[in-house]
């Protein structure tokens, strides 16, 4: 009963502050398309993707469109063409499709997957895509470089992998990877300059991810960021609750629901939920 009566006020409130939204997410439950194992390419807002639909129903949502809708709805909108994108945890490039869709031929994807399995499937879409610049960084993004230990799910949750200490179940595994601090990459590859979006979806690391682009944060042409947040993974990370809070008002941010652009306290959330992050 309470989930029915959250969709419906979903749903009101929708309605009256984006109702296109609302649309795509009626197409999204309507679709057709189906497919329960094996691989099959389509195309995504004009990009080709391959997608291993034996995975999981993760990768099976994306292939039907079905695959967090408004997350979608909102990147297409921060997205310009010519912009550069960065997709933090872009697991199998769903996302990073997406936005290479958007940037077109004048612009740049920088996806980092550390995952060896899901960073196939990204350097995949890199490879299918010859005519868009999609960079597939075998890599994590935190605070400063290094390496770090990343728990895996052996399950068919292809996106619950986490750098979190303590929040993966015991049914996964513990790898070694890379990890980047973003303003270092940036300006490595020259986009210190560039009109930015970052997205990050880091299973609850996202705070030490945004340490890492503290400069960037600070610099003009300020990005525009969509952040998921997870706030039972602050304690673990030895943080309170409103430490993102503390980090977005001090870099100059402010916090808006993705459905709708309204204002959105970090500190009280109770669960995980998207964000956007745009200077005040």
């Amino acid at each position: 009963m309470g989930r029915t009566i959250e969709r419906l006020t979903r749903a009101v409130r929708l309605a009256r502050h984006n109702p296109a939204l609302l649309a795509e997410m009626a197409g999204a439950t309507l679709s057709r398309r189906s497919v329960s194992h094996g691989r099959v390419r389509r195309l995504v807002g004009g990009v080709l993707m391959e997608f291993d639909c034996d995975l999981g129903p993760l990768v099976r949502a994306m292939h039907a469109g079905r695959y967090e809708v408004a997350v979608v709805h909102r990147l297409r909108r921060l997205v310009q063409p010519g912009d550069v994108f960065v997709d933090v945890g872009a697991n199998v490039g769903y996302l990073s499709a997406v936005a290479a869709g958007r940037v077109g031929p004048s612009g740049e994807v920088h996806a980092f997957e550390p995952v060896p399995r899901y960073h196939r499937e990204l350097a995949n879409l890199a490879a299918l895509n010859p005519g868009l610049a999609i960079r597939a960084n075998a890599a994590a993004a935190g605070e400063t470089k290094g390496t770090a230990r990343i728990g895996v799910s052996r399950g068919d949750n292809t996106g619950w992998n986490t750098m979190v200490p303590g929040a993966m179940d015991a049914d996964s595994e513990t790898i070694e990877v890379p990890v980047v601090a973003l303003d270092d990459y940036l300006e490595e590859h020259g986009l210190a300059g560039s009109e930015l979006v970052v997205k990050v979806d880091a299973e609850g690391f996202e705070l030490p991810v945004l340490r890492g682009l503290r400069r960037r944060l600070a610099a003009a042409p300020r990005p525009r960021l969509l952040c998921e947040v997870s706030p039972d993974a602050y304690p673990l990370l030895g943080e309170d609750a409103g430490a993102l809070e503390r980090f977005v008002t001090e870099a100059g941010y402010r916090a808006l629901s993705v459905d709708t652009l309204q204002p959105v306290r970090i500190a009280e959330l109770e669960r995980i939920t998207d964000v956007v992050l745009l200077p005040a």
